[in-house]
């Protein structure tokens, strides 16, 4: 601080002035200071993307085609930085003194991605036609007959199916009988149709069967080897909801059976055992190319033994048959044969097929004859 000395006239005084020193600066700092806004971007556009996705799948014989409609909605944000510079600066007094410097703005723009979905269609429809069709196996260990006969057959199956079949045959045994030795060929033509809740197909089988027995025991027993070719013809078609699908193939069974049976006496029993194998060509099912699918050759070996009686009274032969087959398969039967004369005979017959896989019902009627 500084003292001054002051004159006035005429009177002369004398006055003390202090006079305060300017504060100095003893310290400064800068910060920066930003700030945050966003807004939806006026100049760029919300983009709305609509997607929908298809799905097909097969579990457990059954197929099903899922439809998702996927919306993704883009909406672009402006993010505004603003920014400047604070100055503050502290005086040996103690005082301080702020100054905020200019302004500037920066822009960067952000996508903000929303998406939603939600299922529109799933239907649901069986695949298992051919399986299905090929399961009916009517031309399996059907017995020859010498003459023609015509059997009908309902199916009543036990996943939703039913189905209907016609067999037409023709054979003849005992073409030779030399050294006890029994010899017979019999050919069926098995012709198959199935129905379902959403499908439909049908089988065509051409069934040969060649039989070499032999008579034992003075011709008490009889022991029988059966040679059999089956080639059939599959088609089908089916729909999954607004989907259709159809298909194509060949089949072909190749088994052998051989059966041990009484020969005379009112009470017939027989046993017998069977091996052979099928095989079904892969194909690829033509229609909606969500339904569409591929199927690979497949080969199956199966065996099973068999027992049943057999039992004659007059004109009437009834029969019980247990195959301990996949279906787990019993037929029964009852025959009826009217002698017209000492050649021909007139047959009538009532068979019922119970399994794990289908009940069947059949009718036979034919001619049979003899040399």
């Amino acid at each position: 601080m500084e003292e001054e000395v002051i004159q006035v006239s005429p009177v002369i005084r004398t006055f003390r002035v202090l006079r305060m020193a300017a504060p100095v600066v003893t310290s400064t700092s800068d910060e920066t200071i930003s700030s945050t806004t966003e807004t939806q971007s006026t100049t760029l556009p919300v983009v709305v993307n609509n997607i929908t996705l298809y799905d097909s799948t097969v579990d457990n014989n059954l197929q099903t085609i899922s439809k998702q409609d996927i919306t993704t909605v883009t909406t672009p944000m402006d993010i505004v930085t603003t920014t400047f510079v604070r100055t503050t600066e502290t005086y040996d007094n103690g005082s301080v003194m702020v100054t905020d410097g200019d302004e500037t703005s920066t822009t960067l723009v952000r996508n903000d991605v929303v998406t939603t979905s939600s299922d529109i269609e799933s239907v649901v429809g069986r695949v298992d036609q051919v399986e299905q069709l090929i399961g009916i196996d009517i031309h399996r260990n059907m017995d020859i007959g010498q003459g023609i006969t015509v059997t009908k057959t309902e199916h009543k199956m036990n996943n939703g199916y039913s189905a209907k079949s016609t067999v037409y045959s023709i054979g003849i045994e005992d073409i030779s009988s030399t050294d006890n030795i029994v010899t017979g060929i019999e050919y069926n033509e098995v012709n198959t149709t199935m129905n379902g809740s959403d499908s439909n197909g049908s089988i065509s089988s051409d069934a040969v069967r060649f039989d070499i027995g032999k008579t034992l025991n003075d011709n008490d027993t009889k022991l029988t080897a059966s040679f059999n070719h089956t080639t059939s013809d599959i088609s089908y078609s089916r729909v999954v909801g607004d989907y259709s699908a159809a298909g194509e193939t060949t089949s072909t069974d190749n088994y052998i059976s051989l059966m041990l049976e009484k020969e005379t006496g009112n009470f017939r029993p027989f046993v017998g055992y069977t091996i052979g194998q099928r095989k079904t060509q892969g194909y690829t099912e033509t229609g909606s190319v969500l339904a569409v699918l591929d199927y690979a050759t497949e080969k199956d070996t199966y065996n099973y033994p068999t027992v049943g009686l057999n039992v004659n009274y007059d004109v009437f032969t009834a029969s019980i048959r247990k195959d301990f087959d996949e279906y787990d398969t019993t037929r029964i039967g009852l025959d009826v044969n009217k002698s017209i004369n000492d050649k021909l005979n007139l047959m009538v017959g009532f068979n019922r097929n119970i399994s794990n896989y289908d009940t069947s019902n059949s009718i036979t009627a034919g001619a049979l004859w003899t040399f």
